[in-house]
């Protein structure tokens, strides 16, 4: 998602602020967003990653799925199919990995690297150190790595340290959202999905 954002917004300042301040015709840029899946944003319902990627080819955004980059050089790209793609500004956005601390951690881990914490949060072998964030997860469940679940996780830590012994951490997914560029963005919210300019508007109030 991270990826996808960045190239909505990037096309909005070249279409709307930078144009109307210095007149660059944003046709002299080219946007291209590398996906190794099959559609964009598989984390949402294959529908609403298919509507991102036609919204993308009306504002000559270029999408390649079933890609990988293979080697990055000087000023030039090399993709799992072998074509090379020149660029002049490259934006890594391929996921989240361990930190140093985390990798040099003895604790349990899973094998992406994330500490293992029991219902509690607390590492696995461990009654008083607890662990939480993009760093953990629990053994039992993957959490993912987005904002609301570490605002929930802080949440429930601040009061298992006033209050002693809380009920078991439960993650509560409230919904996904994203923006795609040209006021437009993608959500699901309990089971609804969402997209075009309501998605942005509930993105843009959400935000708000």
């Amino acid at each position: 998602a991270t990826g996808v954002e960045f190239a909505g917004e990037l096309h909005d300042y070249l279409t709307e602020d930078l144009y109307r301040v210095s007149q660059v015709d944003p046709s002299e840029f080219l946007i291209s967003v590398i996906e190794g899946g099959e559609v964009l944003l598989n984390t949402f319902d294959r529908e609403l990653g298919l509507y991102a990627q036609r919204t993308f080819q009306r504002q000559r955004i270029r999408v390649l799925t079933r890609l990988r980059v293979k080697e990055v050089r000087d000023h030039e790209v090399v993709l799992s199919n072998g074509e090379v793609m020149p660029f002049g500004l490259l934006v890594w956005s391929a996921g989240v990995g361990p930190t140093e601390l985390v990798r040099g951690l003895d604790w349990p881990k899973n094998p992406r690297g994330r500490i293992l914490v029991d219902q509690r949060l607390r590492v696995v072998g461990f009654d008083n150190i607890y662990a939480l964030g993009d760093c953990a997860t629990l053994s039992t469940q993957d959490l993912p790595m987005t904002a609301q679940n570490a605002q929930q996780q802080g949440k429930y830590l601040a009061r298992a340290l006033n209050s002693g012994t809380p009920e078991p951490f439960q993650y509560e997914n409230l919904g996904m959202l994203a923006y795609i560029g040209g006021n437009r963005a993608l959500g699901e919210i309990r089971g609804a999905r969402l997209r075009g300019l309501v998605a942005w508007f509930l993105w843009r109030s959400v935000y708000i």
